[in-house]
């Protein structure tokens, strides 16, 4: 593609990118076994099978957030559907349970911090336990 910039041409190439799968493909998958109520969302450890739903991740390790669960006890609602989370707190996640187990070493008034890959950027998500 050409674009007149000033007054020259300037050669642009394009590469498409595909498209993030829609919520509901990952949606589909929550199910109750993989509710996080504290986060309160419903999660899948990574895989490999999880490539096809997903944009490749620059880490590919880590809970990816299925669909979000309404819960008034939750710690934080700035998760979305297809985030992927690394770590909690500095400690890396391997799975589910794990995620679960590190949310539950925190008490009340205590600070968390959510490492978060969303499309392709990495982003941290504080919140205090309620």
């Amino acid at each position: 593609m050409e674009v007149l910039r000033g007054t020259g041409n300037l050669a642009l190439t394009i590469i498409p990118q595909p498209r993030p799968p829609a919520a509901q493909e990952l949606t589909s998958r929550a199910a109750p076994a993989n509710r996080v109520g504290r986060l309160g969302i419903f999660a899948e450890t990574w895989t490999a099978a999880l490539g096809d739903l997903l944009p490749p991740p620059r880490v590919p390790t880590g809970i990816v957030v299925l669909a979000l669960s309404p819960d008034p006890t939750a710690v934080t609602s700035r998760l979305r559907v297809g985030d992927l989370i690394h770590d909690l707190n500095d400690v890396p996640l391997v799975s589910v349970d794990h995620l679960r187990a590190e949310l539950d070493r925190l008490k009340e008034g205590d600070q968390g911090v959510l490492t978060v890959e969303r499309e392709g950027r990495m982003r941290y998500l504080e919140f205090e336990i309620p």
